[in-house]
């Protein structure tokens, strides 16, 4: 049995080494810089950068918090959609159409009205809304999980 520990969105990604196993008044990030051996140097994100990635949609609980590399392009930066946000009443055609061009990738799953995966295409997801608006959104690519997608589609 997997043991599913819940934690506050904001917390994603930071926090990830026990604090017993960091030197006293470092985080995890100098422990992985001292690892990092391929030169590159990360410096935090520019005011102008952090503007383009929220004037495309993008967000974050703590700009300052993102360090990226001198090559990094805050244009290339794109979405991918997971169709399970249903279950938090988000459907996937409303923002492909709010953000057009922004997705890249979709993960889709089906879902019953009563929060139970089912196969793709059996559950509550209207897929032709979903298909029409995913070009709107420039979605690419599309990823399923082995074993669940049944055709044709409702």
């Amino acid at each position: 049995m997997n043991i599913i520990t819940k934690h506050p969105v904001n917390n994603l990604g930071y926090g990830f080494i026990n604090p017993k196993y960091l030197p006293k008044g470092k985080d995890e990030n100098y422990l992985r810089n001292l690892q990092n051996k391929n030169e590159i140097s990360y410096r935090e994100l520019s005011s102008a950068e952090k503007k383009i990635l929220i004037k495309n949609g993008n967000s974050s609980d703590d700009w300052n918090k993102i360090f990226v590399s001198n090559t990094f392009d805050p244009d290339l930066v794109k979405m991918q959609f997971q169709t399970e946000v249903i279950n938090l009443g988000y459907k996937a055609a409303d923002y492909f159409k709010k953000y057009p061009g922004r997705f890249i990738s979709s993960h889709l799953s089906d879902w019953t009205a009563d929060k139970k995966e089912v196969p793709v295409g059996q559950g509550v997801i209207d897929w032709k809304e979903f298909f029409a608006a995913a070009k709107t959104g420039g979605v690419k690519s599309i990823l399923v999980p082995d074993g669940q997608l049944e055709l044709p589609f409702g």
